[in-house]
């Protein structure tokens, strides 16, 4: 009998010591039902429902107990095809710090290929559209560190697909890979998340939020959103232009930053060809959110603009120093064919049609931004005060074929879509980006493999700003869109530039720039430039002849018969500003034409037979 009883002492001893252990290690969980029933006994470190099935709530309840140690949720459900799991209630927030991984890629028949979500086959569905709850309820919800959500389709929620919610000790490291976020499992037919969107409250794909405005501050940071099909959001069964693909909104005292948002397809199906746009913006980063990064999505077919940025007015929230950097916006994945966005490739303080402003300080850079229905970028500021939508730095896109603009800087609220002209010096405007004047190209002279390109600008301290130069994709405005850029000049304290660059143009090619000054305003474009010549230096070829060269003030020019089919004689300074021009219409050829330049200082000129198509050029020495 003694060892009878000393065998079930020791019998529960292992009982007890093997149930301790599943709160001092971490835990996997294999989903194997799409039933939504709980847990049975929350905490006892067994996923088990009433009937001894592992549904995903009850894995969800059991790592949310297992404090302190990351577990994981992967599935392994028996039946072929996709598992649409129904939840009837909300699921559990996630809520240990340690995280979970919920994979969805573990499910027989599933895998994401080697570039998500095009490659990516998908077989476990979260479907929201049964919840019957006329509060919203999310998808995922996630009030924790840590945590992996990959492989899952994530639709029909009224609100969020998946929301990442502030913590006042702040929700971080978050990991968002591979889902269909507001798609059928195919990635081609919209099943929108965010469907109770409304005029006052909308929801989003994937919702980045710090709340309440409470005086209670919540932070959020450095959370990653990485190869995901994020399309469709927004209400139905009409649209009320409420709805984002992603959404990052800030708080304060409460903060919105770091995050990542990169290789998505945002608007587009998994094919990234066709659009199955979210309601309102692409992605939206508002109310004081700061140092994200949008980079490397294809953000396309959206109702509103594809990346907006917005702060508030009242109490002032700046939304500052985010970066959109090497997206395609407006275009499918291939870059070929435009899906529209519904107002701005990139908007700096406009959501949809109305001004919000409080946006200084952000990134555009190294986009392609083709095919929106409005303009290309826009920057527009909240009248008043001014001042509040300033040093937005636009560089190097390549944009095209757009409906307005390509940069529009908006001088009135409201009027979208038109060119701000230069005003004099010192330029001391107020309005977006300090409404900083674009510069104004002089020449362009082809000279074997380079072409060396000149201009002016007048901004204060021009020799601490640059000149970008594009070529150009013509549009109605006569200041055309920079479709490619060409290369950068650093002008001079008097503001003249020069620019050599090996980039391929011809006498067919058409120009035009931006200025930035030494606060990052950058400016509209320039008028295009279309007056590109070849520089003929070869006596022989020219039959041009120019002498004394050096000169000391008078130059005698003699030509041959080719001076019948030119027009003007000009005389440029380095830089290519036109200093001098004389009609020879009446020179006869092999006589001597002369002019004078002792008004001129010493230094090295230009002198330029055209016929306004064409050109020969000279380099001519003045030395006193």
């Amino acid at each position: 009998m003694k060892n009878l009883i000393k065998i079930l002492i020791n019998c529960w001893a292992i009982i007890m010591l093997s149930s301790s252990l599943a709160f001092t290690q971490s835990m996997t969980f294999t989903v194997n039902t799409r039933n939504d029933a709980p847990d049975l006994a929350i905490g006892d470190g067994i996923c088990s429902d009433l009937n001894g099935n592992c549904t995903l709530r009850a894995a969800i309840q059991e790592a949310n107990a297992n404090i302190g140690f990351h577990d994981v949720i992967q599935f392994n459900i028996p039946s072929l095809g996709v598992q649409t799991i129904l939840p009837v209630t909300p699921l559990p927030t996630l809520t240990d710090n340690a995280g979970v991984t919920i994979d969805g890629f573990s499910q027989p028949g599933a895998m994401a290929g080697i570039n998500p979500p095009a490659t990516a086959t998908l077989m476990v569905e979260l479907k929201g559209n049964t919840t019957g709850f006329i509060i919203p309820a999310h998808g995922i919800w996630i009030l924790s560190d840590n945590n992996d959500i990959s492989g899952l389709i994530i639709n029909e929620f009224t609100g969020d697909g998946i929301r990442i919610e502030g913590t006042p000790m702040s929700t971080d490291n978050n990991f968002i890979h591979g889902n269909f976020i507001g798609t059928d499992a195919t990635g081609t037919v919209d099943a929108g998340n965010a469907t109770a969107s409304s005029t006052n409250a909308w929801w989003a794909g994937v919702n980045l939020i710090v709340p309440p405005c409470d005086g209670n501050p919540v932070f959020v940071a450095n959370n990653f959103v990485h190869h995901n099909l994020i399309s469709g959001n927004g209400a139905v069964p009409v649209s009320v232009n409420r709805g984002e693909g992603v959404s990052i909104t800030s708080c304060p005292p409460g903060d919105n930053s770091f995050n990542v948002i990169e290789f998505n397809y945002i608007g587009t199906d998994k094919t990234g060809n066709f659009p199955i746009g979210n309601d309102s913006d692409g992605v939206t980063i508002a109310e004081a959110a700061h140092d994200n990064i949008i980079g490397d999505n294809v953000i396309s077919g959206n109702g509103f603009s594809g990346v907006g940025i917005n702060g508030l007015v009242e109490p002032p929230r700046y939304t500052r120093q985010n970066h959109v950097v090497h997206n395609t916006i407006g275009l499918d994945v291939t870059q070929t064919f435009p899906i529209p966005n519904g107002f701005q490739g990139v908007s700096i303080g406009m959501y949809g049609p109305v001004t919000w402003g409080f946006a200084p300080n952000n990134f555009v850079i190294d986009n392609t931004i083709s095919g929106n229905l409005q303009n290309g970028v826009l920057v527009a500021e909240f009248y008043p005060p001014a001042l509040n939508c300033d040093e937005n730095l636009i560089s190097q896109n390549r944009i095209f074929n757009n409906g307005m603009l390509g940069i529009d800087l908006v001088s009135f609220m409201g009027f979208v879509g038109v060119v701000t002209f230069n005003d004099p010096a010192p330029d001391a405007d107020f309005g977006p980006n300090q409404e900083v004047n674009f510069p104004v190209i002089n020449s362009a002279i082809i000279n074997g493999g380079t072409t060396t390109i000149t201009g002016t600008v007048d901004f204060p301290s021009p020799h601490f700003g640059f000149v970008e130069v594009f070529e150009v994709h013509p549009d109605w405005s006569g200041h055309g869109e920079g479709m490619n850029w060409v290369g950068t000049a650093v002008p001079d304290a008097a503001g003249n530039w020069s620019l050599n660059t090996p980039f391929p143009l011809s006498v067919t090619s058409q120009l035009t720039a931006t200025s930035t000054d030494q606060s990052q305003n950058t400016s509209e474009f320039a008028a295009n430039f279309s007056n590109i010549v070849n520089d003929v230096t070869d006596p022989k070829q020219a039959n041009f002849h120019v002498f004394p060269n050096p000169t000391s003030g008078v130059i005698s020019i003699v030509a041959g018969e080719e001076i019948q089919e030119l027009f003007e004689l000009q005389v440029l300074n380095a830089p290519g500003t036109i200093l001098q021009h004389y009609d020879i219409s009446g020179w006869v050829p092999g006589e001597a034409f002369e002019i004078a330049m002792h008004d001129l200082a010493s230094g090295v000129y230009w002198l330029r037979l055209t016929n306004g198509k064409s050109a020969v050029v000279k380099k001519i020495l003045l030395v006193k």
